[in-house]
C-alpha cells in the first residue's frame, strides 16, 4: 500500500512538471486541472482510503478473536459481526476458538443460524474441538447437527480430541445422533483421535446399542489404532470398569478377531480372569481358538 502511495505521489508530482512546462501553449480559458492530473489526485486519495478501511477491518477482526477468547455474549458477538468482522477468524489459546465453536458450546441455535447465514464456515477446526459439528456431535444437540449438516458441514474432517464427528457421537452413545451422521455420509472406519474409531469409542464407554448401529452399517471390529488397540481391547478394559460383558459378546458374534492382540490384549485378559470367568469362556463362532481362554494361551 505504501508503495503504490509512492507511485501516485511521483506520477501526480510529474504531471505537475510536465504541466508548468508547458503552461505557455496552454489555450485561454482551458482548466487547470487536466485529466491527467484528475486521474492522479484519485490515484492517490483511493489507496488512502482503502488503507482506512483495512485498518478498521483489522481493528474488528482483532475485536472478536478478543471477544472470542473472553467468552463474550451473544450481543457483543453479534454486533462485531454487524460491524464487519470476519466470522471465520481464530482465536488462539482459548477452548472455543472460533463466533461458530462459541455458540455452538452454548447450544445457541438461533445464533448458529445468523452466523451461518452470514457465511461462517462450519469446516473449519480449532485445535480442541475440531469443527463445530464435531463439538455439536459430543453435546448432542440433534438441532445443531442437523443444521450444521445442511449448511456443508464434512462430518468426515478428523481432528480435535475425538477425531470424527462420529467418534464424538459415539463416546456419548446417542443412536438418533449417530445414524443421522451416518445417514448423511460419515464414515464408520476412519480412524484418528483419542479413541481410534467410532466402533472403539462406543464400545469403550459402555454403549452397546451405538456398537451394534455402527456393526450394522459396516463398522470394522478389528482395526488397530488409538488408546485402546482394538475394538475388543476397548471393550475388555470397559467391561472391567463398568461390567457391559454384551458388547464383547456382540464383537465376537459380529468378526472381531481374538488374535488380533497385543500386550495390552493379554494383560486385559490376564486381569479379567478373575472376575469375567464367563466372559473368557464364551465360545467364539467360527474362530480356531474357541473361547478367549484358549486365545490367551495360545
Amino acid at each position: 500500500m505504501a508503495f503504490l502511495f509512492a507511485i501516485n505521489l511521483v506520477f501526480l508530482v510529474d504531471i505537475e512538471l510536465t504541466l508548468r512546462q508547458n503552461r505557455r501553449n496552454r489555450m485561454s480559458g482551458e482548466s487547470d486541472w487536466t485529466f491527467g492530473q484528475t486521474l492522479a489526485m484519485l490515484l492517490l486519495v483511493l489507496p488512502l482510503r482503502d488503507l482506512r478501511l483495512f485498518k478498521a477491518r483489522r481493528d474488528v477482526n482483532a475485536a472478536l478473536q478478543n471477544a472470542v477468547r473472553w467468552q463474550a455474549t451473544t450481543d457483543i458477538l453479534w454486533d462485531l459481526v454487524k460491524r464487519g468482522a470476519d466470522m471465520n477468524v481464530v482465536a488462539d489459546d482459548c477452548a472455543f476458538q472460533t463466533a461458530l465453536h462459541l455458540a455452538v458450546s452454548r447450544s445457541d441455535l438461533e445464533f448458529t443460524k445468523i452466523l451461518l447465514a452470514c457465511g461462517a464456515n462450519p469446516n473449519i477446526q480449532d485445535s480442541t474441538d475440531g469443527t463445530a459439528l464435531h463439538a455439536a456431535s459430543y453435546a448432542g444437540n440433534m438441532k445443531i447437527i442437523q443444521l450444521l449438516l445442511e449448511s456443508g458441514a464434512d462430518p468426515n474432517i478428523k481432528g480435535g480430541l475425538y477425531g470424527t464427528a462420529l467418534q464424538a457421537a459415539s463416546c456419548i452413545g446417542n443412536p438418533e445422533i449417530i445414524e443421522v451422521l451416518l445417514a448423511n455420509g460419515a464414515d464408520p472406519n476412519i480412524q484418528g483421535g483419542k479413541h481410534g474409531t467410532a466402533l472403539q469409542a462406543a464400545a469403550y464407554c459402555g454403549h452397546p446399542d451405538a456398537v451394534q448401529i455402527l456393526l450394522t452399517r459396516g463398522a470394522d471390529p478389528n482395526i488397530q489404532g488409538g488408546d485402546h488397540g482394538t475394538t475388543l481391547e476397548a471393550a475388555l478394559m470397559s467391561s472391567r470398569a463398568w461390567g457391559n460383558r454384551d458388547i464383547i459378546k456382540m464383537l465376537l458374534i459380529n468378526g472381531a478377531d481374538p488374535s488380533v492382540q497385543s500386550e495390552l490384549t493379554l494383560l486385559s485378559l490376564s486381569e479379567t480372569q478373575g472376575t469375567q470367568g464367563p466372559i473368557l469362556r464364551f465360545q467364539i463362532p467360527g474362530c480356531s481358538h474357541p473361547t478367549l481362554l484358549h486365545v490367551a494361551a495360545a
